[in-house]
């Protein structure tokens, strides 16, 4: 049976695992880049994943499905926080120009031109009507008065 294209995640559920990230990264750069910590490295994802749902939430329900471009999204800004923190101003232009490219994506995603697949457009405000009534007539002849 085939991998689903995407998957729904439930609240206490990650786009990428720190797992992932290292599998992606290597486990020598992923482990010189978070000091040996899953915390750190987890931190970043938290921080990569909030912004990806940042963007998204304008139009679409989050968390949305998990989808490669999500999780792409996610660990490129996430490996972007790690070289930062670990070399300062000097992050390696591969990261640098990936995470530049996440954001004009998740720009795009922002406005609705770039949908991700699986995302759920939020429910539009249908509004409302209110009656009021009354004894008395808020309008009347004598009342409205013709410019």
């Amino acid at each position: 049976m085939p991998a689903p294209l995407f998957s729904f995640q439930g609240d206490d559920m990650a786009y990428v695992t720190t797992t992932e990230l290292s599998d992606r990264m290597t486990a020598t750069k992923y482990t010189d880049l978070c000091a040996g910590s899953a915390t750190i490295a987890q931190a970043a994802l938290d921080r990569a994943e909030s912004m990806v749902d940042g963007f998204l939430t304008r139009l679409y329900e989050t968390p949305i499905a998990t989808s490669a471009m999500v999780q792409e999204w996610v660990m490129r800004l996430a490996e972007y926080e790690l070289y930062k923190r670990g070399m300062g101003d000097n992050v390696p232009s591969k990261y640098r120009e990936s995470y530049q490219e996440t954001i004009n994506e998740l720009k795009l995603a922002n406005q609705g031109i770039l949908i991700p697949p699986g995302a759920l457009a939020k429910k539009a405000d249908q509004g409302g009507s209110i009656e009021f009534s009354s004894d008395t007539a808020l309008f009347d002849e004598s009342s409205v008065q013709v410019w």
